[in-house]
């Protein structure tokens, strides 16, 4: 899914573990409880994106534009966040 438009989508309990999703346009997506771990979103656009008991354990996120992301009970461990850096918070 490298690049694709899913801006606005509901992801709510979809399960895409191990996906690619680099450089993905996902402005205002809902991940709700969606399986997102090990998933690459290296340069992803998650701008206004609402991330509520979303599973990023293990994500790369390096690069993401996260501006006023909501993120609530999402579980992170080993997760490489925006800027870089390593997210153990959920472990």
């Amino acid at each position: 899914l490298t690049g694709a438009d899913l801006s606005g989508a509901s992801l709510a309990h979809a399960n895409l573990s191990a996906a690619t999703l680099s450089q993905i346009r996902a402005a205002g997506t809902i991940f709700f409880e969606t399986n997102l771990t090990h998933a690459d979103l290296t340069q992803a656009d998650l701008t206004a994106s609402i991330m509520i008991g979303t599973n990023l354990n293990s994500a790369n996120l390096t690069g993401a534009s996260i501006q006023a992301l909501v993120d609530r009970r999402t579980e992170k461990c080993g997760t490489i966040w925006a800027d870089g850096s390593l997210d153990n918070s959920g472990c």
